[in-house]
């Protein structure tokens, strides 16, 4: 080894300054994306469901009371058009009469009557009654037939009133009418001609359009429908419109309906919570899921008594609604459980790779390749892509780290290139030396050399890695390594002593199995020196190598030729100087050997032989191979 002659004043050490850094918040991956994902998917779908069922509990009176309304809308918009059907044909036949397209005297109104009659389903009788006393009409049967009414009208008729004649055209409103057991619902008008009264036109609707008319609406609606008179009177009711028959009206203590009796003693509900409109009250029986809810709107007068239009409905039936909105609202909490488990099974299944890739990657910043695991292949694409690639980076440098000392390959990673830039700094330095390999080596056949080379190069190398050494290069069957760089350390003599020492048990070990192989043992020489050298890149171009140069590398190299003089019969000689064992401030193991003059040098050394007496079984630790020269 060359001696460097290069001024130690064009030298300067280079130290690690990195600037502080502010510290961040951080989150792993996994906890992102679930809270992220999870996050998202509970916020919306809590949304919708708890949207969701306040509104059905807060719409289910409302949707019913809704319902409610549509019906008796639905049901007054339907006796409102057979009102005004009545009152059309009033007005038809009034025009008719004026404009004398027909005669009382005579017959031609009998088909104007009958095509009025077909056209208008629900519309019952039509009756003229002149002022002689005659009458002429007709009325149509359940049938559908059609009975012709002629003659004197008859005493008592409640359709005819003799000062109904005398009424100012338009007065005449409307009026409920009880003929033969009947109520019928009567529009009324005066026909004159050249201004003159000369007959009361009756136009009626009887009972039975009225529950043809509710039994309809209850069909199509699956709901019962009533209409009532002066508040205890019913007109017609949808589910028993035979208890009508040969009855004007019923009692509302005479129906047989149980819903009907519990409406005499209904409670009101409040109109904040049923939603009706202005014209609807609406009522409940019972308590609890029993009874039953009564939605009422007050009608037009008959015969000066108060007109109700009705529907009501069991009170379970909104139960139902509610138990339908819990059970939405069950449904929905686990779909809102399963939803955010499967986004933390998702955001684990993607995160896992990635926190494995991120090990790797900090692995990688450390060059710790014996730790980085080879990542799994994902189904996600660009994961796969860089499991792939950190796989291939893992090989590889698993294969550049047998080239470079791991401990300069982290200091270029932490900082740069300034962790090779030369420095003058205090190391030890080793140099080893297999006894004899090159005359055994020609009893060997190539992979034999291999094998037994590498087996004792694991051995050297992996005392050396224990204690903090790093290896320079194997020369031949030599190795050079040396402790306090890149690292500074303040123990690199005593490192290296323990490195030998470790290196002294494991030869001994190695070479009881090679002598129960029927191997030749091996035999090495150690040298050992402390002094100043130049450490960093040397080299040209881009082909340099962390390396050290100086006079201490020439010493340390000296001390282990030494050991070719005092090895002897030994299976191991450890030649050290006086720098290296006062430096490594260790009080044994060690046999003084005086004074050498080691070739190339100008003055002898003090050196000294470590012979650690529980390293190699010697009684007494002073004898040793070193013989004393001044």
């Amino acid at each position: 080894m060359s001696e460097n002659k290069q001024d130690n004043t064009a030298l300067r050490l280079v130290e690690d300054d990195p600037q502080p850094t502010k510290k961040r918040f951080r989150i792993s991956l996994m906890w992102l994306l679930i809270s992220t994902f999870g996050g998202l998917v509970f916020v919306a779908v809590s949304l919708v469901l708890v949207i969701s069922v306040l509104t059905n509990f807060a719409n289910t009176f409302s949707l019913l009371g809704q319902q409610a309304n549509g019906l008796l809308d639905s049901l007054e918009a339907r006796l409102e058009r057979e009102g005004r059907v009545n009152r059309d044909i009033i007005d038809s036949i009034s025009q008719l009469y004026e404009e004398r397209d027909f005669r009382l005297e005579d017959e031609s109104w009998e088909p104007i009557f009958k095509s009025l009659l077909l056209s208008a389903p629900f519309t019952e009788m039509i009756r003229i009654y002149k002022a002689n006393g005659n009458m002429i009409g007709l009325v149509r049967r359940p049938n559908g037939n059609f009975i012709r009414l002629s003659g004197k009208r008859p005493d008592g008729d409640p359709f005819f009133k003799p000062n109904d004649l005398q009424a100012a055209p338009g007065s005449l409103e409307p009026e409920a009418v009880v003929f033969r057991d009947v109520l019928f619902i009567s529009g009324k008008k005066v026909l004159r001609r050249d201004g003159k009264p000369e007959a009361l036109l009756v136009v009626s609707s009887g009972r039975r359009s009225l529950n043809r008319i509710v039994s309809q609406i209850s069909r199509e609606n699956d709901v019962a429908v009533f209409l009532s008179a002066g508040g205890n009177q019913l007109l017609a009711h949808s589910r028993n419109p035979a208890f009508f028959r040969g009855r004007p009206m019923v009692s509302l203590d005479e129906f047989p309906d149980a819903a009907m009796q519990e409406f005499k003693s209904a409670r009101i509900i409040p109109a904040d919570e049923f939603e009706a409109d202005e014209r609807t009250n609406a009522y409940e029986s019972g308590d609890g899921s029993e009874g039953h809810i009564f939605l009422t709107r007050t009608m037009e007068p008959l015969n000066g008594k108060e007109s109700v239009l009705g529907v009501y409905y069991p009170k379970h039936e909104v139960g139902d609604e509610i138990r339908n909105a819990m059970v939405s609202a069950i449904a929905g909490l686990i779909a809102l459980a399963l939803s955010v488990l499967l986004a933390i099974f998702l955001s684990r299944r993607i995160a896992k790779p990635m926190a494995k890739i991120a090990a790797a990657a900090q692995h990688f910043s450390n060059f710790e390749i014996s730790n980085i695991e080879p990542i799994p292949p994902s189904r996600v694409k660009e994961i796969g892509q860089q499991a792939r690639a950190i796989n291939s980076i893992r090989t590889a440098m698993q294969e550049f780290s047998r080239y470079v000392p791991e401990k300069i390959v982290r200091r270029l990673m932490h900082s740069g290139v300034d962790a090779t830039r030369w420095v003058e700094r205090e190391i030890t330095i080793m140099f080893t030396d297999i006894v004899g390999f090159t005359s055994m080596s020609e009893h060997l056949n190539a992979a034999e050399t291999a094998r037994a080379l590498n087996g004792h190069f694991d051995i050297v190398c992996k005392a050396i890695s224990n204690h903090g050494g790093t290896v320079d290069k194997f020369m031949g069957d030599g190795v050079m390594a040396f402790w306090g760089a890149p690292d500074a350390d303040n123990k690199h003599a005593e490192n290296a002593f323990h490195a030998a020492r470790e290196i002294i048990l494991a030869l001994k070990q190695h070479n009881e199995t090679r002598r129960s192989n029927g191997e030749k043992e091996l035999r090495m020489r150690i040298g050992i020196h402390t002094g100043r050298v130049i450490v960093g890149n040397i080299g040209g171009g881009d082909r340099q190598n962390y390396t050290i140069v100086g006079d201490s590398v020439n010493v340390a190299q000296r001390l282990e030729q030494l050991g070719k003089e005092h090895i002897g019969d030994a299976e191991i000689v450890v030649l050290s100087s006086m720098d290296a064992r006062i430096s490594s401030e260790l009080n044994e193991g060690f046999v003084s050997g005086g004074t050498h003059q080691l070739r190339g040098r100008d003055r002898p050394i003090a050196v000294c032989e470590y012979l650690p007496s529980p390293a190699i079984g010697e009684p007494d630790a002073n004898q040793g191979n070193l013989a004393t020269n001044s």
